[in-house]
């Protein structure tokens, strides 16, 4: 099970196009959200949810995008999730098993959100719930939720698969008519974006795709490796401070710290860890000069740097680089 909800930013490539096609200045919505501006432009970087759910909160609250959530998935459908519903379907004979797999492998428990199914006689809700950092409702958010969970079951069918049925948190059904919503019924106020699928869909044979890879995203049950890839795309930014840090991760500050202590780390020696860590990476490629690295990584000066990077590697910045680079 992982710790933190996140994606890499390949899929999110689209994103900046819509923001350009709706003139919101990148920048700025970048920094208002926390979202790491390299996201839009490298496909490597790993993004928290909470951190695009943010942003999708400036893209509301700056522009009013009515299909941002339906706009997004239609450009990427499920390419992120694929790797996972072909090892879930794998190791399923029904679509109602490959769903509860593919739960066990996204899930996720330091942040407070879940992905769960809501079973009854007449089939089952497919779930996601934020609780942590979720303050009102974002229409674009239950279009991304919604819009995501018809396309697995599409996947997994092979088909144009219609839901009947849709649950939203929001008091007032405010989705829009895309076509995602074709004869379908909103249901609000639920706890959770939800969509139904009805059991003679979840009895049937799931889609077997001839891709064999599990190049998924491993679930191991580590929280310092996850806090590294979400938080080191930061540092070509800024130093994220502590608070900065739970709201990036959708984790609190609180969570954090004993997750690091559990490790014998404290926040402050996590961050210097990153920060040597992509020192390590500058210095053997060898394109910067070692003032420009401790300059990249916001020291304040050569020499606070180069005193750190000693004590952690035993070897000055120039000797590292000379024998590495």
């Amino acid at each position: 099970m992982r710790n933190i909800f996140f994606l890499t930013s390949w899929v999110l490539q689209p994103l900046g196009d819509i923001l350009k096609q709706h003139n919101i200045d990148i920048e700025q919505a970048c920094s208002q959200s926390l979202f790491p501006a390299s996201a839009l432009k490298q496909t490597d970087v790993v993004i928290s949810w909470a951190c695009l759910r943010r942003m999708f909160r400036v893209i509301e609250d700056q522009a009013g995008v009515p299909d941002l959530g339906f706009e997004l998935v239609e450009k990427i459908r499920i390419s992120h999730l694929k790797p996972y519903l072909n090892y879930a379907a794998d190791n399923a004979t029904t679509i109602a098993q490959t769903l509860e797999q593919f739960i066990q492998l996204n899930n996720h428990q330091a942040s407070n959100a879940e992905l769960y199914t809501d079973a009854n006689t007449d089939g089952l809700w497919l779930c996601f719930e934020q609780r942590q950092y979720a303050d009102t409702p974002l229409h674009s958010f239950e279009q991304l939720m919604v819009a995501t969970f018809i396309e697995v079951i599409r996947y997994l069918t092979q088909s144009d698969w219609q839901p009947m049925l849709v649950g939203i948190t929001s008091k007032v059904h405010n989705l829009g008519h895309h076509q995602y919503l074709n004869n379908v019924t909103v249901e609000q106020n639920h706890s959770s974006n939800r969509v139904f699928v009805e059991q003679s869909i979840l009895q049937q044979a799931p889609y077997i795709s001839g891709d064999k890879r599990s190049d998924y995203i491993a679930s191991k049950d580590d929280i310092v490796a996850e806090l590294t890839l979400v938080l080191t795309p930061y540092l070509r930014e800024y130093i994220p401070s502590l608070p900065q840090a739970a709201l990036i991760t959708g984790i609190s500050e609180r969570s954090i710290q004993r997750y690091l202590q559990q490790r014998q780390l404290s926040y402050r020696k996590f961050i210097e860890m990153l920060r040597i860590r992509s020192a390590k990476l500058y210095l053997k490629k060898g394109e910067m000069s070692v003032a420009d690295v401790a300059e990249k990584l916001h020291y304040t000066h050569y020499n606070n740097f180069s005193r750190a990077f000693q004590k952690s590697t035993g070897q000055s910045p120039s000797q590292y680089k000379k024998l590495h680079c």
